[in-house]
């Protein structure tokens, strides 16, 4: 009996000397190499416009490689993207978002809910189109916007970097899918 127990000790033994240079492999970390894709699309591809008026093409390209407040499951249902969670007030009056910690642009620097909050009005303040608007129609202060003039005052709070809040004028129970468009969920 004691003989065998040895044997087995020496078999484990040998195996894990044996995975230990590859276990020690995997706790290194990887070499940053650049990466380049290519997709084909068999149309020229679409001017480069975050913000810009409904183009299908783009949006797929920059739904590969961005991430919206929310994004939309195969049964295009409104699921936690870049926010971690969604929380409507009990009249829908309110939305926060909480955003997943540790969110950062390609270039390495956080994405905060500032960012967010930028986009949001940079798309509501475009004059060549109005999807923002009219996705976004039920923010405090969308119905007092005007082409060629400053943003009104909108309901679109930060109270800190996690925190996205947005006031509405009245409930919109669409306006999770509207936060889930590339031109308008994207920082």
């Amino acid at each position: 009996m004691r003989r065998r127990l040895f044997r087995g000790s020496r078999g484990a033994l040998a195996f894990a000397i044996a995975i230990a240079p590859c276990a020690a492999g995997c706790a290194r970390e990887p070499a940053t190499v650049p990466v380049t894709l290519s997709w084909v699309a068999g149309r020229p591809a679409p001017a480069f416009d975050p913000q810009g008026p409904q183009e299908p093409l783009r949006w797929a390209l920059m739904r590969l490689t961005n991430r919206s407040l929310l994004e939309l499951d195969s049964t295009v249902r409104a699921i936690p993207g870049a926010a971690e969670s969604l929380e409507v007030s009990a009249d829908g009056r309110t939305v926060r978002l909480r955003l997943r910690p540790g969110l950062r642009f390609h270039d390495g620097t956080p994405c905060s809910a500032a960012a967010f909050a930028r986009s949001i009005e940079a798309g509501l303040a475009r004059r060549d189109h109005s999807t923002a608007a009219w996705a976004l129609a039920a923010l405090k202060g969308v119905e007092a916007i005007r082409p060629g003039r400053a943003l009104p005052k909108l309901g679109i709070e930060t109270p800190d970097a996690r925190t996205l809040v947005l006031r509405l004028r009245r409930a919109d129970p669409r306006l999770p899918r509207a936060l889930a468009l590339p031109s308008i969920g994207m920082a």
